[in-house]
């Protein structure tokens, strides 16, 4: 779940005055919006220096927009001090008043290691009190930890309910992931068509990661049988999406003709992407492709030729 976009639009003066009024007599919440105002220069010019005192004067009041947008002030605005610790006590305030959005912000901190040392028990623990609180992104986070064990025992049926709580909040990735459990059987009894109907409902969505799990599930053709005419149509959509896990399969394809035909050139171009992305393997890959395609020269595109225009625009 994502939090609402903040306006740029500018507001009028009486506007103004009425939120500047209600912060000033005390209102956290007032507090907090005036100072996204004066953070976007929403009413005159951008004033970072006063948007923060309103911000942590909100953040006393334990307004939890204050405490993000405060917090993010002090871990990544160019103006701003860049104090992770400062900004962990700040974000501390959010977790002690049990605050879904900031248990699960500071669960995905924990859990990679960003802006705080990484601790995967940390991350679960705070994952779970939002999880509990019906929060669907922290559902979804906490059963991806259960599927893959980290910080916690490996437990694909406990992976599942969770997904499944999040998937029932319109999630869309825990939508995808339910998709993914049921035609593969991962905690759950294998339920092919189902699984199916989810993931194509998220490619509907415009959702790359879907279109992976079907690019790759038509790859492989344990399940639904092989067929690489079908994985080329949705990896090539996943890549025109920028999903960057979905390059070097399509590379795969492509150098090898399967699905349709053999294409060097963009093999080539797609394996150099992920490497240079730096995706985990990406590496190995290409050079293994330029060992054996570069020294014959056959994957050497003609003169005058865009190798970028033939495939992924």
């Amino acid at each position: 779940m994502k939090k609402a976009k903040k306006s740029n639009k500018p507001i009028s003066r009486p506007e103004f005055s009425e939120i500047q009024r209600q912060a000033n007599e005390g209102s956290a919440t007032h507090q907090n919006q005036l100072g996204e105002i004066l953070a976007l220069g929403r009413f005159g010019p951008v004033n970072k220096p006063e948007a923060v005192k309103y911000f942590r004067l909100a953040a006393k009041g334990g307004d939890p927009g204050a405490i993000w947008n405060l917090a993010r002030y002090l871990m990544d605005d160019p103006e701003g001090p860049r104090d992770d610790a400062q900004a962990m006590e700040v974000l501390s305030l959010g977790c002690d008043q049990g605050y879904p959005f900031i248990l699960n912000q500071v669960g995905y901190f924990y859990q990679h290691g960003i802006h705080v040392g990484q601790n995967l028990e940390k991350a679960l623990e705070l994952y779970r009190r939002a999880a509990e609180m019906g929060y669907p992104q922290a559902q979804f986070n906490l059963g991806s930890m259960y599927c893959y064990g980290h910080g916690v025992e490996q437990n694909e049926f406990e992976a599942f309910g969770w997904i499944e709580k999040a998937a029932g909040a319109d999630f869309d990735e825990a939508i995808r992931a339910l998709g993914e459990f049921l035609v593969l059987g991962v905690g759950c009894l294998q339920d092919v068509d189902r699984g199916l109907e989810l993931l194509n409902a998220c490619v509907g969505r415009n959702n790359p990661t879907a279109m992976f799990s079907l690019g790759c599930l038509y790859e492989n053709g344990e399940i639904l049988g092989q067929d690489y005419a079908k994985a080329r149509f949705y990896l090539d959509r996943a890549i025109k999406l920028g999903f960057l896990p979905a390059f070097p399969v399509m590379a795969h394809l492509l150098e090898n003709g399967l699905g349709g035909p053999k294409d060097l050139e963009n093999a080539k171009r797609f394996y150099q992407t992920a490497a240079q992305k730096g995706l985990p393997g990406a590496d190995e890959a290409y050079l293994r492709f330029l060992e054996e395609h570069e020294k014959s020269g056959e994957s050497a595109p003609a003169p005058g030729t865009d190798p970028s225009k033939k495939l992924v625009h």
